[in-house]
């Protein structure tokens, strides 16, 4: 794919994230016009409601069968369409809300419902397209375009009612398009369904869930946060878009680091808690002056930090070809709309609404709390074997051959060369599986088949086995 065609599909992805009406900021419309009132309820709340419920039935899916048709380009057409007409009916009875009389919040909330299923559809595109790109490519990549996608918020919230209007309907449709062309004019990639589809799906989600459970629990606190926090900043910028900004500036630069060890431990054991204790210190200074701006912003900088790292690992798990895209995502938005509910029906209670941001810096408390105890740094330099050996060495140089040569004699597959290698490094399964998204289990089961196929029953025996032929010049066999 060429840069010109990634440019255009970036640009695509902004206008769509910009107006996604799964995600409150995106929705900031001027409460001033007419049917503003009555309008936006019923199709925030239908939205929400519909992609919970079309998440979790794909996601529920894709467990028991192997192909989930969410992703063939037919569904991607008719979720387009049902998306756009249903924002064009919102737009238009926001303007002109006399139109329907009576009907207008029965229409806005069916509007709401068919704009919930188009917008899944194009979000589970979205994630197809993104999986195509290593970690550190996509980390990159979403810290740019999500705080491009917050600029544009901001400036749309700056626009005149009408103009307002106007843009929203076009960034929808400069949304869908992005998608829509990558199915047309890009081979596409087949969809992997994933091992977990031949398990049980109480096995499946267990193994699911022991890779992506704490940036899934973050993620659920940042729905949370975006449905009930709505501050002002210097009286005109929401706190949530300048939030999104800073924290992918703040994130960003851990596409660069350069770790022996898998790189998301470390942002999760490392990286994290130094975000929280700055946001502690932040809040410790005075709530007037210098430190209003940076404690109004604090909360949605942690939370949104934590959310662009689970958008992230959900991603990056495509690597592995474990886990499904309709698998991963159905759960991760479902759950990401529920909570989002959640949190805009107890926003609306005087009392409950008040004291959120002292519940939500308590559950940030927690979540650090967490953070650190679970595994704790300690555990994450000792469970890893060394590092690699030096690629320049003669052992070196004999080692990859001798691997292959083994996997081609004894009829390993791809993945079980792959995980072989690291075995043969001296890396523990809990780095391979780190390092390659896997779950520990489906590691493991990897590695026994590795060994009745080399008619090893150890990892000394299998040291023995790869180190018997390094120093043959021809390598004949082991």
């Amino acid at each position: 794919m060429g840069k010109r065609c990634q440019i255009a599909l970036s640009l695509s992805f902004v206008a769509y994230f910009a107006t996604c009406p799964l995600y409150s900021p995106s929705m900031t419309f001027d409460v001033s016009l007419p049917g503003f009132e009555t309008v936006m309820p019923g199709f925030a709340h239908g939205s929400l409601a519909m992609a919970a419920v079309s998440g979790l039935a794909i996601a529920l899916l894709a467990l028991t069968r192997p192909d989930v048709p969410i992703l063939r380009p037919s569904v991607l057409v008719v979720g387009v369409c049902i998306h756009v007409a249903s924002v064009g009916g919102l737009l238009i009875a926001m303007a002109h809300p006399g139109i329907l009389e009576a009907g207008v919040e029965a229409f806005s909330a069916v509007a709401g419902l068919c704009s919930g299923f188009g917008t899944l559809v194009l979000a589970l595109h979205w994630a197809s397209y993104f999986s195509s790109y290593d970690l550190r490519n996509i980390l990159l990549r979403l810290c740019l375009l999500l705080s491009a996608s917050a600029i544009v918020n901001t400036v749309f919230a700056q626009l005149s009612a009408d103009a307002q209007l106007a843009f929203y309907f076009l960034s929808t449709l400069a949304g869908t398009l992005g998608p829509l062309w990558r199915q047309l004019h890009c081979r596409m990639p087949d969809e992997h369904p994933g091992v977990t589809s031949d398990l049980k799906p109480a096995t499946a989600l267990r193994r699911l869930f022991s890779v992506v459970g704490v940036p899934f629990v973050g993620f659920l606190l940042f729905a949370l946060t975006m449905a009930v926090r709505k501050v002002l900043v210097l009286d005109f910028i929401f706190a949530e878009g300048l939030g999104t900004v800073a924290e992918g500036l703040i994130v960003a630069p851990l596409c660069f680091t350069r770790l022996e060890k898998p790189l998301m431990p470390f942002v999760y054991q490392v990286f994290l808690p130094v975000v929280a204790a700055t946001l502690i210190l932040v809040n410790s200074l005075p709530g007037e002056g210098v430190g209003a701006v940076p404690q109004a912003l604090g909360l949605y900088v942690f939370f949104g930090i934590i959310g662009i790292l689970a958008l992230v690992l959900f991603t990056a798990t495509a690597g592995a070809r474990e886990f499904s895209v309709p698998l991963r995502f159905g759960f991760a938005l479902s759950a990401f709309c529920v909570v989002s509910l959640i949190g805009l029906a107890f926003r609306d209670i005087p009392l409950i609404g008040e004291g959120f941001d002292l519940l939500l810096l308590s559950l940030s408390t927690l979540y650090l709390v967490y953070l650190m105890l679970s595994p704790g740094l300690r555990a994450w330099r000792s469970m890893y074997a060394p590092a690699e050996g030096d690629a320049a060495s003669p052992a070196w140089a004999n080692f990859v051959p001798r691997l292959e040569q083994l996997a081609a004699l004894h009829g390993l597959s791809q993945r079980e060369s792959e995980i072989m290698a690291y075995i043969g490094r001296g890396y523990s399964p809990a780095f391979i599986a780190k390092k390659l998204f896997l779950s520990d289990s489906t590691v493991r089961s990897h590695v026994k088949n590795i060994y009745r196929k080399l008619e090893v029953s150890s990892r000394e025996e299998l040291f023995w086995l790869i180190d018997s032929g390094m120093g043959e010049e021809g390598l004949q066999t082991g």
